[in-house]
């Protein structure tokens, strides 16, 4: 999986907005992988450690477990990614 975390508008915008720092990774409500992720702009890739098939109909969740900044602005739940690839080979 790559993705990229935050509001990506401009700096601005992703300042403002809170990005996953840690987060859990499920397929079909199975955790397949826990990840930290870097509080930047570039792209980020979260690799498994075994192979993953996903097939259609398959659901993949990602759960934010912690975010940066880690000090919480009052009244303030906007979490973002901007997107998300899932990368790999057709079968």
């Amino acid at each position: 999986i790559r993705l990229l975390s935050g509001y990506h508008k401009d700096r601005e915008q992703w300042n403002e907005f809170f990005r996953p720092k840690k987060v859990r990774i499920k397929l079909n409500n199975r955790t397949i992988a826990y990840a930290d992720l870097s509080d930047n702009m570039n792209w980020q890739t979260v690799k498994f450690t075994r192979p993953v098939t996903v097939r259609p109909g398959d659901k993949m969740r990602i759960e934010f477990l912690e975010v940066f900044p880690e000090i919480r602005r009052e009244n303030d739940a906007r979490i973002a990614i901007t997107q998300i690839a899932l990368m790999g080979k057709a079968e």
